[in-house]
């Protein structure tokens, strides 16, 4: 398989995903359906190893300024500092949410996510075009 192309969006088999945008180091962020409520989710693999099984036809690219991510603008739940995502490369949780400024999260913090509504909208209108 050659590698997918960061940006565009594919038909894929994996575990929640059917069409995903491949955003880099493993990482496709598809909608997913659980319990009647749609969201982007993020699977990993698509070289043998992860979730995602196999990557199939390339649907083309993202269009230009729509964020590669599955949520935008992560705040810390406790003190509401804006975080990052610090990749580590183990499974199944490949990293851990810092502070933008590199400390650590306290003790018991998450983040809270605001939606990505056009990388979202996106897919579900290449869903719908494909009649998924």
């Amino acid at each position: 398989m050659t590698e997918p192309i960061v940006g565009h969006a594919y038909e894929i088999h994996s575990r929640n995903l059917e069409v995903a945008v491949y955003v880099g180091h493993r990482a496709f962020v598809g909608i997913r359906e659980k319990f009647d409520h749609h969201y982007l989710f993020t699977e990993f693999g698509g070289d043998g190893t992860g979730t995602v099984r196999s990557v199939g036809r390339d649907l083309g690219p993202v269009p230009e300024g729509i964020v590669l991510y599955d949520h935008l603008e992560a705040r810390c739940s406790v003190c509401g500092r804006l975080t990052s995502w610090l990749p580590d490369g183990s499974t199944p949780t490949p990293g851990r949410s810092i502070h933008e400024d590199g400390t650590e999260l306290e003790d018991g913090a998450g983040t809270v996510c605001g939606d990505n509504r056009p990388l979202f909208d996106f897919l579900a209108n290449i869903e719908k075009e494909l009649g998924l």
